[in-house]
């Protein structure tokens, strides 16, 4: 264990606040986390792992940001509160990206035997329980199996009784969904015979986060569901590799906007 002021202990606490990985730790394994973690600095330009090594530490970025690469195509950017370097750690693997340093960065580590005492068997639940659902969601199947895996990493499942709203027209968006089980319907206030039905795999809310721009339409759940939900700044780094389905879903809401008028 590596003793920490409060200084740094308020910084890891920052650092990990909303990862998953970390959610069901209670206040004594926290603690415990932040005393297992180990400062390490990195220059702008360096490499904090390469693709093909084996892993011994896991990471949380503190500050400064970091391009993730796999087979030499740059795949993601990661900044504060980001983690990586588990996969390794989780399955005894090589490391199945390169990390590189993109500006000056901070970041807490936690070695390969204390990961897998603490963190393990929770995050390999949550892998286990969203990676073969997440591989049949159509618009996932751009990415590789090592983002949809960070993916699952963040989801964060909600259950809806049904007839309760999930989304309601005007409200500001801060996360879409992908409906895991169960149904629900969208509707327009403006327009009456507007109605677009949802089923398991299908996803709803990213135009309020690609445009920036209130939800345009109520969902309803139409049957008790189940549904997990991907934050803003998680969305934002996937949008590349899906302009086109998410070209090809605008287009259908227009479509069916034009129907209902």
């Amino acid at each position: 264990m590596i003793p920490k002021t409060e200084e740094q202990r308020a910084r890891i606490a920052k650092a990990v606040e909303g990862n998953l990985l970390f959610t069901g730790l209670d206040e004594q394994q926290l603690a415990d986390v932040y005393l297992a973690m180990e400062e390490k600095k990195f220059a702008a330009g360096g490499t904090v792992m390469t693709q093909g090594e084996d892993g011994d530490y896991f990471y949380v970025v503190d500050s400064g940001t970091v391009k993730v690469i796999v087979s030499g195509t740059e795949v993601a950017t990661l900044g504060a509160g980001d983690s990586f370097g588990e996969l390794a750690l989780m399955y005894f693997a090589p490391r199945a990206a390169t990390i590189a340093v993109d500006t000056d960065a901070v970041m807490w580590a936690m070695d390969r035997v204390t990961f897998r005492s603490m963190l393990l068997d929770s995050t390999a639940r949550k892998r286990a329980t969203y990676e073969s659902f997440l591989a049949t969601v159509p618009l996932l199947s751009p990415l590789e199996a090592y983002e949809r895996s960070k993916i699952a990493d963040i989801l964060k499942p909600q259950t809806i009784t049904s007839g309760a709203a999930i989304v309601t027209e005007g409200d500001a968006g801060d996360c879409f969904f992908i409906i895991e089980s169960g149904t629900a319907d969208a509707t327009k206030t403006d327009l009456p015979d507007y109605k677009l039905e949802y089923g398991v795999g299908d996803f709803f809310g990213e135009l309020s986060l690609l445009k920036n721009s209130p939800r345009g339409a109520t969902v309803t759940a139409t049957s008790d569901c189940k549904v997990v939900t991907v934050n803003h700044k998680q969305f934002s780094r996937m949008i590349g590799k899906l302009d086109e389905a998410l070209k090809a879903t605008e287009d259908a809401y227009k479509a069916q906007e034009e129907a209902a008028a």
